[in-house]
């Protein structure tokens, strides 16, 4: 508009609206998003001082709210809905003058003006009449939007119904912004307890362009270090997927390494285990995936690592804890054992005298083993692609029962 170049119509969008889960109160989702609604119309206003009659700004949503909270302390939809519209031009005729609304039977209707009620059908078919002739003789006849133009009125409120309607359809499709997606996130019961331990986080998002509309949210501390991140449809109101860094500090670290080092230091399966750990080091941390505590209790190649769960839902618990999982870190998995003793296999028969004089002068050479049975293997050197030593190594007695070599 400041530029003239023939603007007449412009469509923002604001996502973050569809508020089924945690609304929240005073300090809340919505009330962030009111609070932000309110400060960019205010600001869009004071900017727009000199094209304030020029201008009329409506504001709408596809649907409304219910009053009454919800399971998940959010609202969903309703039938009730408001608009806002905002202008420096008259609205001549346009005032809710002598409107009666009233609720009856959960239903909305606009009474009659209470001197019409009583009156034969013709008596107020006279009086609807007699109202026309007096807007008539007032000058009044159409919607005024721009009464400093000189512009046909009738005209104007054809354009007015044209915006309306164009407005309408833009958004009843709302996109979701990069704030609203970071809202939904934010308000997810995995994320939230979380964001409330570090003053000043900030969040950016952006659109997957996905089949499912997912927007990627990623959340920084203020320093800008990665915090978390979540892949979310806001318009559902859905967190898929999401993986948070919490960095304990302050008194819920002190809190937390009470309560867990007490726990397992009671615990029966531990001490089982281990017998008394109170005097082994330890140190913990949360896993946000797993949503629960670890304790890593140090003993070497013996350490454990036990998982503590609470029956209690939601992140960070400290109450009614048990625990889940005992792990064993230093174990390897069967394929990775099963690698460990290969390569034990092949150095154990690459260091038999014969072999390595053989392989010294053989530059290329590959090697493989075969498990025989128990901890016998078969290792074999071969060299583009032909056999040139074989071995049958016994790993338990670590002895070389056999050599092959191959002219």
């Amino acid at each position: 508009m400041k530029a003239e170049v023939g603007l007449e119509v412009a469509c923002a969008d604001a996502g973050g609206w569809d508020t089924h889960e945690e609304q929240g109160g005073a300090d809340g989702w919505l009330s962030g998003l009111v609070e932000d609604f309110g400060a960019s119309l205010t600001a869009f206003y004071t900017d727009m001082q000199d094209h304030l009659n020029n201008l009329t700004v409506v504001t709408m949503s596809e649907f409304g709210r219910r009053v009454a909270e919800n399971a998940s302390r959010g609202t969903d939809h309703g039938h009730g809905n408001v608009m806002f519209v905002m202008s420096g031009a008259s609205w001549a005729g346009c005032t809710p003058t002598g409107r009666d609304y009233r609720t009856t039977k959960g239903r909305t209707r606009r009474r009659r003006p209470r001197h019409q009620h009583g009156l034969p059908r013709r008596a107020r078919r006279g009086f609807k009449q007699t109202a026309r002739q007096q807007r008539a003789e007032s000058g009044f006849s159409g919607l005024q939007l721009y009464p400093d133009t000189g512009r046909d009125s009738h005209t104007e409120s054809v354009r007015m119904r044209r915006i309306l309607v164009t407005l309408c359809l833009a958004l009843i499709g709302t996109a979701w912004t990069q704030k609203g997606a970071a809202i939904a996130a934010a308000a997810h019961p995995a994320l939230k307890p979380l964001l409330a331990l570090y003053e000043g986080w900030s969040a950016d998002a952006y659109d997957t362009e996905n089949d499912y509309g997912v927007w990627r949210v990623q959340f920084y501390l203020p320093g800008g270090e990665k915090l978390g991140w979540a892949d979310v449809n806001p318009e559902k109101g859905e967190v898929y997927a999401w993986e948070a860094s919490y960095e304990l500090t302050g008194p819920l670290q002190r809190r937390a390494q009470r309560v867990l080092y007490r726990f397992v230091q009671g615990s029966p399966e531990v001490r089982a285990l281990v017998g008394n750990p109170v005097t082994l080091e330890k140190w913990f941390w949360y896993d946000s995936w797993r949503e629960g505590w670890f304790v890593h209790l140090e003993r070497g190649g013996d350490s454990l690592d036990v998982s503590l769960r609470s029956h209690t839902k939601g992140p960070l618990k400290l109450t009614d804890l048990f625990v889940g999982k005992i792990y064993f870190p230093n174990t390897l998995g069967l394929d990775e054992y099963r690698a460990a003793r290969r390569g034990g296999a092949v150095t154990l028969a690459f260091a038999e005298p014969e072999i390595a004089a053989l392989l010294r002068d053989r530059p290329g050479w590959t090697s493989s083993g075969t498990l025989l049975g128990g901890e016998l293997w078969q290792v074999s050197f071969t060299q583009n692609g032909g056999e040139v030593a074989r071995a049958v190594v016994d790993l338990d007695a670590h002895h070389i029962r056999r050599v092959t070599l191959t002219p």
